[in-house]
């Protein structure tokens, strides 16, 4: 299987028979779309074709099921836990998130390379805690937002846990690069995305 994303090969990050992860490159535009096709490598045959659409940012967290609703994948930076029920963030720690999508990034590795080391973004991201009745409460120390070291195409964000932050076991959580929200807007009844804060 080979993946073309405006007639480039792009690596490819997992693939079975369900699913391909395929990381897009730097060097795209930041508006129109692209021509992203599946194919044969020994036979030609395009299995699918899709015209995506590009923005500055598509920002969309990792979770624990990899379903992209539910647990967040996190880690708590204090003691290096996974953060879970059993194991939530304490308001005023810092804890680190993982996700995709926050666009161009300067001095990144090559397409499909992992980074060696930090390689922050030039605008941190603002995070939103759900609270009472659908409120949001802002996280304002955003200590990373960059490449996550050791793994192709993963963006990390360190931040600390407001002492305001809401505590339970699936508090909602979401992140916004360039004014670009993590969740779907178009479809507010879906599970959110959640951490567990203590």
């Amino acid at each position: 299987t080979q993946v073309l994303v405006g007639n480039n090969a792009s690596p490819l990050l997992f693939v079975s028979p369900g699913q391909i992860n395929v990381p897009l490159s730097m060097s795209l535009p930041n508006g129109g779309t692209v021509d992203v096709q599946v194919v044969s490598q020994s036979t030609g045959q395009i299995y699918g074709s899709e015209e995506l659409p590009l923005n500055t940012a598509s920002p969309g967290l990792f979770t624990s099921n990899g379903s992209g609703t539910g647990q967040v994948a996190a880690i708590n930076v204090s003691d290096f836990t996974v953060n879970s029920v059993a194991h939530p963030v304490a308001r005023g720690q810092y804890v680190s998130l993982y996700g995709t999508g926050q666009g161009f990034v300067a001095n990144a590795p090559p397409d499909g390379q992992p980074a060696t080391g930090p390689v922050p973004t030039a605008v941190n991201p603002q995070i939103l805690i759900g609270g009472t009745g659908g409120s949001f409460v802002p996280a304002t120390g955003v200590q990373y937002s960059g490449l996550a070291p050791g793994y192709a195409g993963v963006w990390q964000i360190n931040f600390l846990v407001p002492a305001s932050a809401p505590t339970g076991s699936n508090v909602p959580i979401k992140v916004l690069m360039n004014s670009i929200p993590s969740d779907n807007p178009a479809a507010p009844s879906q599970v959110a995305v959640t951490i567990a804060i203590k």
